[in-house]
């Protein structure tokens, strides 16, 4: 199904203004992410430590633990990095150089990198491409921020394929990422949710996916950051998230 079949049944719903990254219970949850992975390392270092000390070590528990280290330790600078770029888009201290990209190449890569991940009984995600490219200009990094993380937050969320539509309209001068999922859509609820910093909807909520809550907020800000907009369709069937940018 594409991205067009996909939000006929689908209603459009606003999509509220963002609000400050640590306003509501966004501290009290930063506090709780930073906390949980740092704990894990904390607690796998003194056990390590205490079989060291005692001679007890095994190889290949020890292999194992230092791969759980590793895990831990590059989560946790991953969502260091995209909490950093969340507050910066606020802030507007954002020092990037505008370029020029071309939004298809990029969603091409994209799926290329999540499709491993996203493969599973009747999941997939699928792209949809125009011909020819699909230029935008930005600051440097946000087109690629907004394709990633909207493909990413399909992935988790839908129940069947994923589809990535990228396309520049003729004449409108505007460039146009769309991506639909096939989840269990959003509720009046869970609209002001999804797009606070380290808030979820129901449906994540439900399920452990390691989401930290700050993929949609990070969309919003990249693409109000690039003078474009965000737009949501949902219904029964899932969600569709629309960002049209200013082409190049």
């Amino acid at each position: 199904m594409s991205v067009t079949e996909a939000a006929s049944d689908r209603v459009a719903v606003p999509v509220p203004e963002p609000v400050g990254v640590l306003e509501g219970i966004g501290l009290s949850r930063l506090g709780h992410d930073v906390r949980s992975p740092l704990g894990s390392i904390i607690s796998l270092t003194a056990l390590m430590s205490r079989k060291i000390a005692n001679g007890t070590t095994d190889p290949a528990q020890q292999l194992h633990q230092l791969r759980l280290l590793n895990r831990s330790a590059t989560g946790l600078l991953g969502f260091f990095e995209r909490f950093v770029m969340l507050v910066r888009l606020e802030s507007g201290e954002f020092d990037f150089p505008n370029v020029t990209v071309d939004c298809a190449l990029i969603a091409h890569q994209v799926v290329a990198d999540l499709s491993p991940a996203a493969s599973g009984p009747g999941r997939h995600l699928k792209l949809e491409v125009h011909d020819g490219p699909a230029l935008a200009a930005g600051p440097a990094g946000t087109a690629e921020l907004i394709i990633m993380e909207l493909a990413d937050n399909a992935m988790k969320h839908g129940v069947a394929d994923a589809v990535v539509r990228v396309d520049a309209p003729a004449g409108s001068g505007q460039t146009v990422i769309s991506v639909a999922d096939h989840g269990p859509g959003l509720s009046a609820e869970d609209l002001p949710r999804i797009f606070r910093p380290f808030e979820r909807g129901a449906a994540a909520s439900g399920h452990d996916d390691n989401g930290a809550g700050l993929g949609l907020p990070l969309v919003l800000r990249a693409a109000l950051r690039h003078g474009g907009t965000l737009q949501v369709a949902t219904g029964p069937s899932g969600s569709v998230f629309t960002v049209s940018v200013p082409a190049a």
